[in-house]
C-alpha cells in the first residue's frame, strides 16, 4: 500500500503553515504533508514506488500530470472535480481531503465517520435546582457544533439566552420555538426554521417562548414531532435542549432525548 506525500502550495504561506500544523496533528501514519513555497519545488518533486505525490493548492496554474495529482482549494462551493471549499474549518477540509485520497488511506476515515455518528442525537440538560444548565448547554452546543450541525433550544422556565447575545432587555417579540410548534404540519417547516434560527457561536439557536406557560399545552407527541422535523427536515446532527428545573412538560420531553446531562455541584458551590 502506498503512502501519500501531500504538498501544500498556497498563495498565503501563513495559511499554509497553519493548515500544515493541523494536518500533522491528525497523526495519520499514511499521510505526509509538506509545505512548499515555490512552483519549481512542486514541479521538481516526483513520487516513489511507496509514496504517491498529491498537491493541495489554491493556485489555478498548478495542473495534474503523470507525476502528481492535484486537489484545488476553491472560493466557491463547487462539488464538481477535485475541489474543496477553502473558507471552512480545517477539520472539514481534512474530512473532504480524505475523500479524494486513495481508499487504502481510509482506515482513519472510517474511524472519523464512526466518531461523527456517535455524537449525533438529542441532548437534554437538566438540573433539579435549575443551576448550571445554561452554561453546560452552551458549552455542549459549541462542542457539538464543531462536529456537525447543532441547534440549541431552551425550554427552561427562565432562559438566560433570548438571542445570540446576552442582554438586560431581551427582545421578546422575535419568532422562535413557539411559532414553530404551531407549524409542525406545514410543508415549509424547514424554510420557517431557517428564517427564525439565529447564530450561536458554532451552533444555531431558536428563541425561547416569552413565558414558560406557553409550553404547557404541548404533550409528548408534539415534542417528538418537533424534534423529528428539526432533525429530518432541517438537517441537524444534534440538538441540545436546556430544561432547567422540574416543570410540567419535563418528563414528556425528556423521553425524546438520547442523552441526559445533569450538572453536579460540590460542597460550597
Amino acid at each position: 500500500m502506498e503512502d501519500v506525500v501531500l504538498l501544500l502550495y498556497m498563495k498565503d504561506e501563513d495559511y499554509g503553515r497553519r493548515l500544515l500544523r493541523f494536518l500533522l496533528r491528525q497523526k495519520n501514519p499514511r499521510l505526509h504533508p509538506e509545505l512548499v513555497t515555490s512552483e519549481h519545488l512542486v514541479q521538481d518533486r516526483v513520487g516513489t514506488p511507496t509514496q504517491k505525490l498529491w498537491v493541495l493548492t489554491d493556485r489555478d496554474e498548478v495542473a495534474e500530470d503523470g507525476k502528481k495529482e492535484v486537489i484545488y482549494l476553491s472560493n466557491e462551493q463547487d462539488a464538481r472535480g477535485k475541489k474543496i471549499f477553502q473558507f471552512q474549518k480545517a477539520e472539514k477540509i481534512y474530512q473532504e481531503l480524505l475523500r479524494f485520497l486513495p481508499e487504502d488511506l481510509s482506515g482513519q476515515r472510517a474511524a472519523m465517520a464512526e466518531a461523527e455518528e456517535a455524537v449525533k442525537g438529542i441532548y437534554g440538560v437538566f438540573s433539579p435546582e435549575g443551576r448550571g444548565t445554561a452554561l453546560l448547554s452552551a458549552m455542549l452546543s459549541q462542542y457539538l457544533g464543531g462536529r456537525g450541525r447543532c441547534l440549541y433550544i431552551s425550554v427552561a422556565g427562565f432562559p438566560l439566552y433570548y438571542g445570540e447575545n446576552l442582554s438586560d432587555e431581551p427582545d421578546f417579540s422575535g419568532r422562535g420555538i413557539g411559532d414553530l410548534l404551531f407549524s409542525l404540519e406545514q410543508r415549509d417547516f424547514a424554510e420557517r426554521e431557517e428564517k427564525m434560527r439565529r447564530p450561536f457561536g458554532r451552533a444555531h439557536m431558536l428563541l425561547p417562548v416569552p413565558h414558560f406557560k406557553d409550553l404547557l399545552d404541548c404533550g409528548g407527541e408534539e415534542w417528538g414531532r418537533f424534534l423529528q422535523r428539526l432533525v429530518t427536515d432541517c438537517g441537524y446532527d444534534s440538538i441540545v435542549v436546556e430544561f432547567g428545573q422540574i416543570s410540567e412538560y419535563l418528563l414528556d420531553f425528556m423521553e425524546r432525548c438520547d442523552r441526559i446531562y445533569v450538572p453536579e455541584y460540590g460542597d460550597g458551590v
